[in-house]
């Protein structure tokens, strides 16, 4: 069972679409809603070693605005504020379940991540970092344009817990997102 020298096991590609907050990170019983937001994969890149097992190493950047928080200053005054955002990105590498076919490819992903994650308070001057670790599962389908070009189309569930601290103050928050993206990617032999 010789391998076709024609054959394209791998890819290389970016994708962009809607990231849609779920669970606690939506925050939907509370005054400060998690809005949908905006993700690009900006690495993306899997190649299959096996008939139908392959590796995967993913880098994902998004935003989420979220709809109004109220802080409380110093002088206990309260301050509202409408133009608060989550902003993070992650990096991971993992593993990849295939189903190759000639017309597209179907991938399930399953990847272990670094996340960074800042919220944000643009008026107020205010920027919180954490970081943590998360994982990444979803598939991908590739629909193949011709040799060299796909297009990948992908439903991936992100989820991470990020650690803050904020004036000596130390709280986690999980980031749990949906995101339905497509793009573009380059097949590898």
């Amino acid at each position: 069972n010789k391998r076709d020298d024609n054959e394209r096991r791998g890819y290389i590609g970016i994708m962009a679409g809607p990231a849609f907050p779920v669970g606690d990170f939506l925050n939907k019983d509370s005054q400060s809603r998690t809005k949908t937001g905006i993700g690009v994969n900006i690495l993306n890149y899997g190649y299959r070693i096996g008939k139908s097992f392959g590796f995967v190493v993913m880098g994902t950047i998004a935003k989420n605005n979220i709809s109004a928080i109220t802080l409380i200053d110093e002088n206990n005054d309260s301050i509202a504020i409408d133009d608060a955002n989550w902003s993070y990105g992650n990096i991971g590498i993992g593993i990849m379940i295939t189903a190759p076919n000639r017309i597209a490819d179907l991938d399930f992903r399953f990847v272990g991540n670094f996340m960074n994650a800042d919220l944000r308070f643009p008026s107020q001057s205010i920027d919180f970092k954490g970081s943590g670790l998360g994982f990444d599962m979803g598939m991908i389908c590739r629909i193949h344009i011709n040799r060299y070009l796909s297009i990948p189309v992908s439903v991936d569930y992100l989820s991470g817990t990020t650690k803050f601290n904020i004036q000596g103050e130390k709280f986690k928050n999980k980031i749990t997102v949906v995101f339905v993206e497509t793009g573009l990617a380059y097949r590898i032999k």
